[in-house]
This record gives structure tokens, C-alpha cells and sequence, in this order.
């Protein structure tokens, strides 16, 4: 967090002797809570995460949480699981797995959805995707670096 920016969830400043003496307080705890949550969709992105899920495995409220995730992530909850599943996906279709075994497997309970979403993040629909056809899958490349113009 670069200087001058304000802590999230206590809101002083982030080099404010009142924010580093809070290592062990509840502005740690809900930082860790939120890493925790972030941790869990990246590992576990396959399965169905309500948010009252999340927050109830994490220990924070639904509202805290989600308001952490957007400070700390840059992103919603639902979001960043949209995101880590996008990518799984994009490694999947390299992999040679058909876009409905893909879509199913890392947690797409609709096909059309998948695509829509596939094609909104990578740019390119999941058939082109795996052939090769997308911007970002040329030879010795990241694809999801490209795919997200990073």
C-alpha cells in the first residue's frame, strides 16, 4: 500500500503509528480474513462460493468482507472468482480440453455464460482460445498476460 493511502478497515493513515500498532487487532484480523478468502477461491475456484459462504468460512461479515476484497483485491469477490476461473479455463483449452468439460469443470454451470465471459476477459471465444487463434498464444508468450494487457 503505498504511502499516504489510508488502511482498510481502520482507515488511518497506512504509516500512522495507530495502523502498525493494530498487528495483532482487528484491522490484522480482517486483513487476514480477507487474504484467506482470496486464498480459498484460487484453490478451491471449481466450487459454488455465495458470499455468505466465503464470509462464514472466513469469519467476517458478508458487507466487510466484500468491502475488503475491493480495498485490498481491487476487485469484487465474485469478480476475482470469475477472473481465476477464466484463467484455469485459458490453461485447460491449451491443455486440450472441450469447452464443455472446461466450462463445467471450473465452476460454469451455463455454457453461453461461459463463452460471453470467456470472450469479455480473453478477447476471443474458448474454440479460438484452444486453437491458438487468440492474440496472446503465439509462441513462447503468457497468454493470460496478454489476454489482460498486462
Amino acid at each position: 500500500m503505498p504511502a499516504g493511502d489510508r488502511c482498510w478497515p481502520c482507515r488511518a493513515a497506512s504509516s500512522s503509528a495507530a495502523c502498525r500498532a493494530r498487528t495483532a487487532g482487528p484491522c490484522c484480523r480482517a486483513r487476514a480474513a480477507t487474504g484467506a478468502a482470496g486464498a480459498l477461491l484460487d484453490a478451491r475456484f471449481g466450487e459454488e462460493w455465495p458470499l455468505e459462504r466465503l464470509a462464514r468460512e472466513v469469519g467476517l461479515g458478508e458487507k466487510r468482507l466484500q468491502a475488503g476484497f475491493r480495498a485490498l483485491v481491487g476487485t469484487s469477490v465474485h469478480g476475482h472468482l470469475r477472473e481465476v476461473r477464466l484463467q484455469a479455463a485459458g490453461r485447460m483449452l491449451h491443455g486440450g480440453h472441450s469447452v464443455t468439460d472446461t466450462a463445467l469443470a471450473v465452476g460454469f454451470s451455463s455454457l453461453s455464460h461461459f463463452s460471453k465471459a470467456f470472450r469479455t476477459q480473453m478477447g476471443c471465444t474458448p474454440r479460438a482460445w484452444q486453437r491458438g487463434e487468440s492474440t496472446g498464444a503465439e509462441s513462447g508468450s503468457d497468454p493470460f498476460r496478454s489476454a489482460k494487457g498486462l
